[in-house]
């Protein structure tokens, strides 16, 4: 039997958001973004990110849904009414 990487305890790579959105890989960075959300490890602009990488991915409820969520904050940030309108 041949050893793996990921068989000898070697990591995998993760990619990063922007390698998944330089391939145009919407689901990736969806997936992504909602790890790093639950996991605590998101930023500030994790929750503009998701509802632009569901619009790309024709999931337009979902991005929908996070704009609104942006709204509702009380610090909107500028962009969050713009993305909403489109």
């Amino acid at each position: 039997m041949k050893y793996t990487g990921a068989m000898l305890g070697q990591k995998k790579n993760v990619p990063t958001l922007d390698e998944f959105l330089s391939k145009r890989d919407y689901v990736g960075a969806i997936s992504l973004l909602d790890f790093n959300r639950n996991s605590g490890k998101g930023g500030d602009d994790t929750d503009m990110w998701l509802g632009y990488a569901a619009f790309h991915a024709s999931d337009h409820k979902r991005a929908l849904l996070e704009f609104e969520a942006l709204t509702q904050l009380k610090k909107v940030p500028k962009d969050a009414w713009i993305n909403l309108a489109w």
